[in-house]
């Protein structure tokens, strides 16, 4: 239970120290959909390597890196505006992040506690 509770909260991981968005700029929903990889994280985050593949129906695969193995789950996600929330599928409570940079290319997200999580597209 607690490795789900990591997972949740990795789950709802991801970013790039850059400025926030400024408040007319969008996210473009279909620039989170794809392959996502971890490339650098802060203490207590999911670990570089872990990846997110983001579907257009609101589901997603973390499969999260753990030393020299990989766990697998499923999740459920919604983006309202640059406010991502995951939840692992089946179980209780949620991890909410701000985005602070979309690109084809690059994901960013801020966590609570102003922890950042970097991603790059892979697919």
């Amino acid at each position: 239970m607690k490795l789900l509770r990591v997972l949740a909260i990795g789950g709802a991981v991801c970013a790039l120290a850059a400025g926030a968005p400024a408040a007319d700029e969008k996210i473009d929903p279909k620039l989170l959909l794809g392959l996502w990889e971890v490339t650098k994280n802060n203490a207590g985050t999911v670990q570089e390597g872990s990846t997110f593949e983001f579907a257009k129906d609101g589901v997603a695969v973390l499969n999260l890196k753990i030393k020299d193995k990989s766990r697998k789950f499923d999740l459920v996600y919604t983006l309202d505006g640059d406010k991502l929330t995951t939840k692992v599928k089946d179980t209780t409570g949620d991890r909410k992040m701000t985005i602070k940079k979309l690109t084809d290319k690059e994901l960013v997200w801020e966590e609570a506690g102003g922890k950042t999580i970097e991603l790059t597209r892979k697919k």
